[in-house]
């Protein structure tokens, strides 16, 4: 079995780890854990992103911006697995988690370069679990609905008490069994990826012998 490439991209606007950075590495140590599986944390506190203006030059190329998301394109490319956290912040993403949504669209209409088939799974951190966490989780599930990706759950997290989310089990909980469910779905599409490589192989000696 080959590797799996399991990313996190952090959408707080805290440099330092913190309570999305926290619940985001839970779930990638979770759903990395095995030789057979890599992860990496991208953090887009210390990223330059600028908006997307709407020039629609993504259609037929690469994003003609000149900012620190060339850096993360191939990332994303390359993932098996792509779990999307945020902070909430006024019922919805951060400003910094709402532009990288944006700019993926550069990755969305070209057959050549797309998310098509990975898995996606979400964390939100909240200062109360209720306050605006669906909503949240709702724009971090479009993302993985409009890229046609599969769909593992969203881990909503609460950080409004001493100790932030580090004192949420019940957050902490379902980061493991979001984990978990991200690590069952890659190998179960790897061996469907399997059998069907498998069966066109077959059909080929077939047709030859």
């Amino acid at each position: 079995m080959g590797n799996f490439k399991i990313i996190g991209i952090v959408g707080s606007h805290r440099v330092e780890p913190r309570n999305t950075y926290y619940l985001v590495e839970r779930v990638l140590k979770v759903a990395g854990k095995g030789n057979e599986f890599e992860t990496e944390i991208i953090t887009l506190a210390d990223k330059k992103l600028n908006y997307c203006t709407s020039c629609f030059e993504c259609n037929h190329g690469p994003c003609p911006i000149n900012d620190d998301m060339s850096e993360i394109y191939p990332k994303l490319l390359e993932a098996d697995a792509i779990v999307l956290g945020s902070p909430v912040y006024i019922y919805n993403v951060s400003g910094r988690m709402k532009t990288f949504i944006d700019r993926s669209r550069a990755v969305l209409f070209r057959k050549d370069a797309n998310l098509k088939g990975k898995i996606g799974a979400g964390v939100v951190v909240g200062f109360v679990r209720n306050a605006g966490a669906e909503i949240t989780a709702q724009a971090l599930r479009n993302f993985f609905e409009v890229h046609q990706m599969f769909y593992a759950g969203t881990v909503i997290g609460n950080s409004g008490r001493k100790g932030g989310v580090t004192n949420d089990d019940t957050g902490k909980m379902f980061a493991i069994q979001i984990g978990k469910r991200i690590k069952e779905l890659l190998i179960q599409l790897k061996n469907v990826q399997l059998e069907y490589d498998k069966e066109t192989v077959d059909k080929i000696h077939s047709k030859i012998y």
